[in-house]
C-alpha cells in the first residue's frame, strides 16, 4: 500500500486560472497599445495631409490676391474679371474654412480617442491589480495547505511506530534488520498487519485485531511499562517550582502583568491555522458543541503530542455551541503550541490508528499525572478573557486579591442516572474535598436550600476569621425568581452576592461562559458539580492559578 500526497484539483485549476488570467491580460495591454499607437499614427498623417492643403489654398488665395491688387493698381481689370476673382477668393475662403472645420474635427477626435484609451488603460491595470490580488491571497491559501489529511497524518506516524517496533523484534530475534527502510518496507508491515488481522483464529473476534488495543503487546512490555510509560500512572500531588516549574506552566502574570504565554518546541501560544484535504466542507460538518467539551477532547491530541513528542497534529478550529449558532474558532479562545488549528479538517482520536499512536499516553491513563499537568497547562484561556473576568470582579464586586471569594456553581446535569463521575472527581479531587451530598439527583441539580446552607456556613466561618468576603454564583440557569429567592433568605449577605450569567442574557456566547468559569475558579472557597465539563475547568483552572492545589474545594 502506497501513500502519496493529495493536493485537491480546485487548487491547481485556481492556480491556472490565476496565470492564464495575467497572461490574457499582458496580451491584451500590449496590443491594445499597439492599436493606439497606430490610430495616432494614422490621424497624424491626416492632419499633416490637411494642413498642407491649407496651405497650398492659402498660397493661391495670397496669390489671387496680388493679382487683383496689381490689376487694380494699373486700372487694366475689367469689372468682369474683378468679379470672377472676387467669386474665386470666396470660393477658396470657404475651401479654407471647410479644411479648417475638418482639422478641427480631427483634432477633436484625437482628443476623444486618447481620453477614451486613458480610461480603457486605467480600467485595465485596474483589473490587473485585482486579479494580482485574488493570486496573492490564493498563493497565500495555499501555503497554508498542510498538504494531507489529518487521518493521513496519524496513519504516516502509526507506520512509523510500527516500522520501529518491527525492527526492534528483528534485533530481538536475532535478525539483521534492512539498511534501508522505504516505502516498499512500510508496505510489508501494512500487508503482514492485514493479514494477523484476518487471521481465522480471530474470526471469532467481533473487532479487528488493529483496534483490540488490549492484546496488543509491545517489544519489552511488562507488567510496569507499556511503550515506556508507566502502566499504572501516580497522580502528581505537589508542584515543586525546583522540579517542575519548566514543565508545568502555571497560569500566572509576568513581572509586567502580562499573563504568560504558553510556550512548547520553541512556539509560544498558537501556530498559524493550517488547512487540511476536507475540502468540501459545509456547515453541517461543523460539530455542535461547548467550548468545554472541545477542550476535552482536545486533551487526547495534546497528551500524546507531549508524551510521543508529535509537533505535527491538527486539531479542527471550528466548531457551534447550538444548531443555530455562528460557527465559532477555538483560536479565538485559547491559546495552546502542542498542536496546529485546522479548518477543512476533521478529529481523528476516536480512530484505531490514533488508539494505536497515542497508547499510553491518552486522558484516560494519565490524568491528573505529570504528564497531564505539562499538557494542561499549555492549554490557556486567552489573556483578554482573563483580563475581563478580572475587571469584572474589581469594578461589579469591588473586589480585590486579598479577599476571601466564595463561589459556587450550580450546574443542571441532564440524564443524571447514567452521568459517571468525572476523570477530576474521581482521580484528583475524591479524597481532597469536602462531600456536600450522598444523593446524586441533588448531585446533578443542588436544590437552593443546599446552595443557602453552604453560603451560610461557609460566611460564619469567614466571620469568625474576620475576613471579607464575596460571594459568587456560577448558574446561567438559574431563574431570575430562584435568584431573588435566594438573596432575601440570605438578607444580611445579599450585598455581597454576585453572578455573572443570568437566563435574562438573550444570548450566552462562548466569551460570557469562560468569564464565568474564570470568576468561578478565583474562589478560596469553592463548590462544584461532579459530573459536568464546566465544572471540570473550574476546578483544574483554580489548581492552575494556586500551585496545582485545591484550596477548600467541596463538590454537591
Amino acid at each position: 500500500m502506497k501513500f502519496s500526497g493529495h493536493r485537491p484539483q480546485r487548487r491547481e485549476d485556481g492556480r491556472g486560472w490565476m496565470l492564464q488570467a495575467i497572461v490574457l491580460l499582458t496580451i491584451f495591454f500590449v496590443s491594445y497599445r499597439m492599436g493606439a499607437s497606430n490610430v495616432r499614427e494614422e490621424a497624424t498623417k491626416r492632419m499633416e495631409g490637411i494642413d498642407g492643403r491649407v496651405m497650398a489654398l492659402a498660397k493661391e488665395q495670397d496669390s489671387c490676391m496680388e493679382r487683383v491688387l496689381s490689376k487694380s493698381e494699373t486700372g487694366n481689370v475689367s469689372s468682369a474679371k474683378l468679379s470672377d476673382l472676387n467669386a474665386e477668393t470666396a470660393s477658396l475662403r470657404q475651401a479654407t474654412e471647410e479644411e479648417n472645420g475638418k482639422t478641427s474635427e480631427c483634432q477633436a477626435a484625437i482628443v476623444s480617442e486618447e481620453g477614451s484609451q486613458e480610461a480603457t488603460l486605467s480600467a485595465n491595470k485596474k483589473l490587473l491589480e485585482d486579479v494580482k490580488k485574488e493570486h496573492a491571497t490564493e498563493a497565500a491559501q495555499l501555503k497554508q495547505f498542510s498538504g494531507k489529511s489529518t487521518r493521513m497524518m496519524v496513519l504516516m506516524l502509526a507506520l512509523n511506530k510500527l516500522k520501529k517496533e518491527h525492527l526492534q523484534l528483528l534485533v530481538a530475534a536475532g535478525i539483521k534488520p534492512p539498511e534501508y527502510v522505504g516505502g516498499e518496507y512500510l508496505e510489508q508491515i501494512v500487508d503482514r498487519w492485514k493479514k494477523i488481522s484476518t487471521d481465522p483464529a480471530n474470526k471469532n473476534e467481533s473487532t479487528p485485531l488493529f483496534q483490540r488495543l488490549d492484546k496488543i503487546r509491545p517489544v519489552n512490555a511488562s507488567a510496569e511499562l507499556w511503550y515506556g510509560v508507566p502502566r499504572h500512572i501516580s497522580v502528581l500531588d505537589k508542584y515543586d517550582k525546583d522540579h517542575h516549574a519548566l514543565s508545568v506552566l502555571l497560569h500566572k502574570k509576568d513581572g509586567s502583568g502580562n499573563w504568560i504565554i504558553p510556550t512548547w518546541k520553541g512556539r509560544v501560544g498558537n501556530t498559524p491555522i493550517k488547512k487540511g484535504a476536507f475540502i468540501k466542507q459545509t456547515a453541517s460538518d461543523v460539530p455542535i458543541r461547548t467550548i468545554f467539551s472541545q477542550i476535552r477532547s482536545l486533551y487526547a491530541y495534546t497528551i500524546c503530542a507531549i508524551g510521543e513528542d508529535y509537533s505535527d497534529f491538527m486539531f479542527p478550529n471550528l466548531f457551534k455551541s447550538c444548531e443555530d449558532c455562528p460557527a465559532q474558532l477555538m483560536s479565538d479562545y485559547i491559546e495552546v503550541p502542542t498542536v496546529h488549528f485546522c479548518v477543512e479538517c476533521v478529529p481523528v482520536h476516536r480512530l484505531p490508528e490514533f488508539k494505536f499512536l497515542c497508547m499510553g499516553n491518552t486522558p484516560e491513563l494519565q490524568y491528573g499525572s505529570l504528564l497531564f499537568w505539562r499538557s494542561r497547562s499549555r492549554i490557556k484561556f486567552k489573556s483578554r478573557l482573563l483580563d475581563a473576568a478580572e475587571e469584572w470582579m474589581r469594578e461589579e464586586m469591588n473586589w480585590t486579591p486579598n479577599m476571601s471569594l466564595v463561589t459556587i456553581h450550580v450546574p443542571v446535569v441532564e440524564n443524571c442516572s447514567n452521568r459517571k463521575e468525572t476523570m477530576m472527581f474521581k482521580k484528583i479531587l475524591e479524597t481532597k474535598v469536602k462531600h456536600l451530598t450522598t444523593a446524586k439527583y441533588e448531585q446533578c441539580a443542588p436544590p437552593l436550600g443546599l446552595v443557602q446552607a453552604f453560603i451560610e456556613t461557609t460566611a460564619k466561618q469567614l466571620r469568625v476569621q474576620n475576613k471579607d468576603f464575596k460571594i459568587f454564583i456560577s448558574a446561567p440557569t438559574m431563574s431570575d425568581e430562584s435568584w431573588g429567592k435566594l438573596r432575601s433568605q440570605l438578607y444580611a449577605h445579599k450585598r455581597n452576592m454576585f453572578r455573572y450569567i443570568s437566563v435574562a442574557s438573550k444570548y450566552v456566547t462562548t466569551d460570557m461562559e469562560i468569564v464565568d468559569t474564570i470568576i468561578a475558579a478565583k474562589g478560596t472557597h469553592l463548590v462544584f458539580g461532579r459530573y459536568d465539563y464546566k465544572s471540570v475547568q473550574i476546578a483544574e483552572q483554580h489548581m492552575l492559578f494556586n500551585n496545582l492545589e485545591m484550596r477548600n474545594g467541596s463538590v454537591w
